[in-house]
């Protein structure tokens, strides 16, 4: 297995209503365990997509859609990288940015990936060593950050540049901490700092209106008369929703209900219902909605007030 240290430069636009990022540029070295250059690489690529090349593009890069006519096409020019690069590569990149735009060149072209090609974020590495974080540094910050000495010769938006700055960062990190972390023990701890996305649940307009109702998030405690406010709602069923809270003064449990029929044009006959403890099983179907994960939070909204001048 050959380890590749690679980097892209794409134009990007719009092409039937929808970006694409055609690649014009390909990168990288081949380098050793201790991330010492083997080997190099560097190819232009002739556009098919595009026939300007976006303002913001063109001012970073080093080169013009006239430089790229005589140059040869994607396929042939990914074919031979794939080749140069040898079987089972393992690709490494700044971010998961260049790997995404080349599987959609390649989906694109009809291409695969090698058998055995596997994939690994640097960028990633990098804020993980660093200060344990899941942060987004850009390559110029990580070089300026590390202290790395930057040739006359070397420019950022590069592609080659880019893979030398990105191989300079991974031999530093292994002279500083010593290894780098493993693929999965970066997955593992980005889930630990990433919440999950909740599911959204589609609710009908006359529905919405009556759980926001002020009268059906807020009211007192029927025991001490303590104020007391609805986080959320779980749903049972498209017209039924089950809640809980707890009293902060006499620290009694509440499972309020709320049930929705008679459906007209913009409202709906909403009955509320407060349960307490001594109903077990209002417990019990307040879990069974709160496993599903179908919540629906009660997000107060904000006025914006107006000072006379």
């Amino acid at each position: 297995m050959s380890t590749i240290v690679f980097d892209l430069e794409w134009n990007t636009g719009f092409v039937d209503g929808n970006s694409f990022d055609e690649v014009l540029e390909i990168g990288a070295v081949m380098v050793n365990q201790k991330f010492e250059k083997i080997s190099a690489y560097r190819r232009l690529i002739r556009p098919s997509v595009y026939r300007q090349m976006n303002p913001y593009i063109g001012k970073i890069v080093s080169f013009t859609l006239k430089d790229l006519k005589k140059e040869e096409p994607f396929p042939t020019v990914v074919q031979d990288f794939f080749d140069w690069c040898g079987p089972q590569p393992l690709l490494i990149a700044w971010s998961t940015n260049d790997v995404g735009v080349l599987d959609k060149n390649l989906a694109r072209a009809g291409i695969h990936f090698p058998e055995g090609t596997l994939c690994y974020d640097l960028q990633a590495a990098y804020s993980y060593c660093t200060e344990k974080s899941i942060r987004s540094y850009s390559l110029k910050t990580a070089v300026e950050a590390l202290e790395l000495p930057a040739p006359e010769e070397q420019v950022f938006h590069d592609a080659y540049c880019d893979a030398l700055y990105t191989a300079s960062i991974g031999k530093k990190l292994l002279s500083l901490y010593g290894h780098l972390p493993s693929k999965k023990e970066l997955d593992d701890f980005r889930a630990t700092l990433v919440k999950p996305k909740r599911n959204k649940v589609p609710l009908k307009y006359s529905i919405k209106k009556s759980i926001f109702d002020p009268k059906h998030r807020s009211f007192d405690c029927p025991i001490c008369g303590n104020s007391m406010r609805l986080l959320h709602w779980y749903m049972v069923d498209e017209n039924r929703f089950v809640s809980h809270l707890r009293c902060r003064d006499c620290k009694n449990d509440y499972y309020p209900e709320l049930k929705c029929d008679h459906f007209r044009q913009s409202r709906c006959d909403a009955h509320f219902l407060l349960w307490g403890a001594g109903k077990p099983e209002k417990a019990a179907l307040y879990q069974s909605a709160k496993t599903q994960d179908l919540e629906i939070p009660m997000v107060p909204r904000r006025r914006l007030e107006v000072k006379a001048e």
